[in-house]
């Protein structure tokens, strides 16, 4: 075959193996040998004196019969064979991708609309999210209005008498009593059995003994005891006064859950003034009693009130500056005189309002009832 064809029919070949068609590419060839161009497409083709990789002369048929025209046979695909992957309309499997979820190739297929396409910002609705998601709520706190009443006994008085005042004091409007000179069995009966408040008496038990002469007491729809104690003040003397105490409990407030404190005592008599025989002796007891009951006081920090008789007008410069004493702004609670207190130690979530005498039944003493906001933490 002529140099000038043979270099022709490989020049066509060339041109149909770069084409990305699958149809029949024909060659047209001038008979002078200058030159070779493909009129089917707009390929142009390289001149004689350039060099370009050629397939193998095994790939080309040349037939002996043609020397002017070059035929390249093109194997034609058969019909049930799969095409080119480039032409291929790929389903897309959610199930079988597995991608970053930071990052999200481009891998040219339409996603579903309901899903975006920035998988690293997760959808709305992710579930229950945790309860600390960095916004604190605003604190509402609740103020409850609470009373406190100290309640002394004539224990002289006859039985009638007794609980009549004791009536009266479980009558007052108190949420919690302070109890003083229970020295008389059948009132500590009377007080125990009262339907819709408890008692704390310090033995541990409704029986009449020293310790027991100063309970607490507290309506069960207000308050459940967390825990009471009864602490040791002064050691009677026979034919002059019997051993003194201090009693404390601590009560759960049920509405808001809060702890506080109440707190009773009766502190030995016959000491103001020119005072009563065996003087010196009754002011230093005095002098224990007061030392017992300011320890109790401050026992803890829970908001607390303490109440009692006294038996002393000066309990202010006995006591000390760092008490508020919750009382009446005139007039007595033993004739004229005050000896009756209720005080508290100042505490954020307990604020004095106010205070008033009580007559319970015949009892030489008066009741002093005081009133107090309690503003327990928010929960």
């Amino acid at each position: 075959m002529p140099w000038p064809k043979v270099f022709t029919m490989r020049r066509c070949l060339l041109a149909v193996l770069c084409s990305v068609s699958w149809l029949v590419v024909g060659c047209a060839t001038s008979s002078s040998g200058t030159g070779d161009e493909v009129t089917d497409g707009a390929v142009e083709v390289l001149g004689e004196d350039e060099t370009d990789p050629l397939p193998d002369d095994d790939d080309v048929v040349l037939p002996d019969d043609d020397a002017g025209t070059i035929k390249v046979d093109v194997e034609e695909p058969a019909a049930d064979a799969e095409p080119p992957i480039d032409d291929v309309d790929y389903p897309v499997d959610d199930a079988d991708l597995s991608f970053d979820a930071g990052t999200l190739p481009d891998v040219g297929f339409a996603f579903d609309a309901g899903v975006p396409r920035d998988v690293g910002t997760p959808p709305r609705d992710v579930g229950t999210p945790p309860r600390d998601v960095g916004f604190t709520p605003p604190c509402v706190r609740t103020v409850y209005r609470l009373r406190h009443l100290q309640s002394a006994q004539q224990r002289t008085d006859s039985e009638s008498r007794r609980r009549a005042s004791i009536d009266a004091a479980f009558g007052a409007g108190a949420q919690s009593i302070s109890w003083t000179e229970i020295e008389n069995l059948s009132d500590v009966r009377y007080i125990q059995a009262r339907a819709g408040w408890t008692t704390y008496w310090p033995s541990g038990r409704a029986e009449l003994v020293a310790r027991n002469a100063v309970p607490v007491s507290w309506r069960d729809d207000t308050f459940r005891l967390v825990r009471g104690t009864s602490r040791f003040a002064s050691a009677g003397r026979a034919g002059v006064s019997p051993s003194r105490w201090v009693t404390r409990v601590w009560l759960r407030h049920r509405s808001s859950g809060g702890i506080l404190s109440r707190v009773a005592h009766h502190s030995v008599s016959g000491v103001d003034g020119s005072g009563r025989a065996p003087v010196a002796w009754r002011r230093m007891t005095h002098a224990l009693d007061i030392a017992a009951f300011r320890d109790v006081m401050e026992l803890d920090n829970v908001p607390v009130v303490g109440s009692g008789d006294f038996n002393t007008t000066r309990l202010r410069s006995l006591l000390g500056s760092e008490f508020d004493y919750d009382v009446p702004t005139s007039g007595g609670s033993h004739g004229g005189r005050l000896i009756d207190w209720v005080v508290h130690l100042p505490h954020s979530q307990q604020r004095f309002v106010g205070a008033h005498f009580v007559t319970v039944g015949s009892s030489d003493h008066r009741g002093v009832s005081a009133g107090y906001d309690y503003t327990p933490p928010c929960r």
